[in-house]
Parts: structure tokens; sequence; C-alpha cells
């Protein structure tokens, strides 16, 4: 189960107790974080004006209105479908909401448990910079999980209505005569029966990237991938749901990802590629806009010589990401003082590595790709010595799920 947003979900306006079961151990990704970013806002702030009205709408909920200047029509690209039709879509009892509005208060509900997302960054597939990350005192991006979690598991220990229990599978959802969701039942690390009464059920238990024989099930192209989730994400909340008749949408939507180390199936995070990091073949080539979608990039790197690519950077990098030195001392990283050195190390042609990367850095440059079109740069690779990650696409986000009637 995704113990991460149960915590999140609990600590939201406690009422009453709430108990978290979970089948982990402790709530961390697969290999011990979540090393990427926390994706909150919109991308872009469109030039609004908003009036709240606490009158006239059911329950005394405040009534938004948002009056869009031509200008928002920015917001058209591939982040967000059209303003006022996404509007449209949010609209709840005469409620408009904001993503600005939203993004806000997930900001603040963030800073009130001392958690400070400060470094803003590119992931792939966004046109602006919207990932959030942590940085240490030194100033270095720091991985988000091993950052955020902790202090969430705190908030929630220091919550005497919140109760936490680790390594419970919950197995089947009770119901009263009416069909209410009304408690769970689970298995504890002895096997002992556990029993939760209560009056609603909350399904915060993540999606199913860990139980491969389910998602080849779903898309048999994924047979034999790896994963990049942590072994709880075994999708038994969608189990459960669907014992009671729950319908199911989008099941067979299941996003791999990129860079995801060759040998040990950790993820590597795209926000490398963000800060200015290139994929290379084993032709030493460049094959594909990095920053492009999971999807786009993870099928053009399939599609190379042995399915695999290396993500490089350099010196420059590694001194603002205690992330790349995390990887550095687990062993990922391949080591060169020249291009190639590195090319060596890789077994790829040394002299059509260094001709990629000295292109590589004109282009950051100029500001401009010919070859695939990047229009996301940051510094060029040029500082020694030049580090490189073996990685290939793995199983990383199952984006259907339970029908939702909000």
């Amino acid at each position: 189960m995704n113990t991460g947003a149960a915590l999140r979900v609990q600590l939201c306006e406690i009422k009453r107790q709430k108990i978290i079961l979970s089948n982990e151990v402790k709530p961390m990704a697969k290999d011990g974080t979540n090393r990427g970013g926390f994706r909150v806002g919109a991308g872009r702030k469109p030039k609004a004006i908003t009036e709240k009205i606490e009158s006239g709408n059911p329950g005394g909920r405040p009534l938004t209105v948002v009056s869009l200047d031509s200008q928002a029509s920015e917001l058209q690209g591939e982040d967000m479908p059209p303003v006022r039709e996404y509007m449209k879509s949010k609209q709840k009892d005469g409620s408009v909401l904001y993503a600005e509005e939203i993004y806000n208060e997930t900001w603040e509900w963030l800073k009130k448990y001392g958690i400070n997302l400060t470094s803003v960054g590119s992931f792939g597939g966004a046109s602006v910079k919207r990932i959030h990350r942590p940085v240490n005192a030194e100033g270095k991006t720091i991985a988000v999980g091993s950052y955020m979690i902790p202090l969430l598991e705190k908030a929630c220990e220091e919550n005497d209505k919140i109760s936490i229990q680790l390594e419970t599978t919950a197995t089947t959802i009770l119901t009263d005569e009416n069909g209410k969701a009304v408690g769970v039942k689970a298995v504890g690390a002895t096997g002992n029966e556990v029993t939760v009464n209560a009056k609603a059920v909350i399904l915060a238990t993540g999606g199913f990237g860990a139980n491969l024989d389910m998602v080849a099930e779903l898309v048999p192209a994924l047979k034999g991938f790896m994963t990049t989730n942590a072994a709880g994400a075994q999708g038994q909340g969608i189990k459960m749901a669907q014992a009671l008749g729950a319908a199911t949408v989008d099941m067979d939507q299941i996003q791999i990802h990129p860079t995801v180390q060759f040998d040990t199936a950790a993820l590597i995070t795209e926000g490398l590629r963000g800060d200015g990091a290139v994929l290379i073949n084993a032709d030493g080539k460049r094959f594909i806009d990095e920053v492009g979608t999971r999807d786009v990039v993870s099928a053009a790197e399939i599609a190379q010589p042995g399915s695999y690519s290396y993500l490089v950077v350099d010196q420059a990098m590694l001194d603002k990401s205690s992330v790349i030195a995390g990887y550095v001392k687990r062993g990922f990283v391949f080591q060169g003082n020249t291009y190639e050195e590195l090319a060596e190390a890789l077994g790829v042609d040394a002299a059509t590595f260094a001709e990629t990367m000295n292109t590589w850095n004109t282009y950051v440059e100029a500001k401009n790709d010919p070859d695939f079109g990047r229009t996301s740069f940051a510094q060029p690779l040029n500082t020694a010595p030049y580090y490189a990650i073996k990685v290939t696409a793995g199983v990383h986000h199952t984006m259907g799920g339970l029908v939702i009637n909000t």
C-alpha cells in the first residue's frame, strides 16, 4: 500500500481516530526513498482576478468567481486543458477550484509540518519548471521522499488520534446491511487477524506497479519489465473495492519511466534531465529530446541497441545535488576525467561520444537543439570529471484505478 499517500490523507483536519494499515515495514519507496520531486501547481500562473462570495452557495461554501483575461490562454498547452474548460470541469456545487489557489493551500499545508520544497526544477514533459524539491543546509538538492515522509510520519506519531500499524495488510472492506463501508479486516505480521471498525474507510493504497503479474495481465507488452515501485504497491485496495462491486477505469494505462538503473531497478530521478543531463546510446549518440514525456522517451530508449542508454552529468551538476552523490556512493556511476575516458569506461566509441558531448554543449550555449528540438537547457556539461549511469525503461506509474464520483 502507498503509506505516503495515507499519511497525507490522515493529517488533513483530523476529527476522529484514524488508523492507517500498511503492509510495508516503513513507508518508503523500493530503494528507500523517492528521489524525484513533489508536483504542485499548474505550471504557469495565468493572470486572473478572483472574487470570493461567501453567500449563495450550498452549505455555506465560498463561491469563487474567476475572471480570465486574454493572456490566460497561454495555459492551453500540454500542461493543462484550455482554461475555461478546465474550470468548468472542476466546478462543484457552484464553486470553482482555481489551480493556483490549490497550489498555495498545498504549499502552506506542507510548511505547517516543517516541509519546505524550495528548489524548483523541470521534469519530463513539462514546459515550465514546476517540480518542487528540498535542499539541505549546503543548498544541494536532496531526495524528496526521505525528506518528506519522515516528517509526515512524525506528525502522525504526535497526533494521538492516529494509529499506524505497519506490516498489517488490509484484505477486506467491511460493510453494513446498506452496503456502506464501516471498517476493514486485515492480517498482521504474525498472521493474526485485525479488525478495524469505523464510520468510513479511506482508500489511499496507491497503484499496482509492483504486482508485475497484474501488470503483464493488463498489458502483455510489459511482461518482463522491472519496476521502480515499493513492494507494497500490489493493488490490494483496488481488489478489495472490486469485491464490493466497484468499477475500474483505465487499468491498462501503465506508465513506464526511462531512467531506471539497469541492474537494480532503482529509480533515477528525471529531475537530472531537467537540470541538464543528456541520454547517450551504446553508439555514443543522443537519440531523443531528453525532457520529452516519459512514454516518448521510454519508447525511443527501448528502440536503441540493447534497449538502454547512459544518463550523463558532469561535476558541476554533482556539486549541486546530493542525489547524484548518493548514486555515486551506491555504485551506480561510471566516471571519467575526459569524455574519451568516460566513453572507454562505458565501452562506447570515444570519438563519437566526445563529438556528441561537444556538439551538445554548443546547443546549450545557443539555446537551440536542431537535432531533437529540446527547449529546456541548463548549463553545458563541460566540467570534469564526467559521470554516467546505465538506465533502461521500467514500470513506474499505474494510472488507472477505481471509478470515483468527484
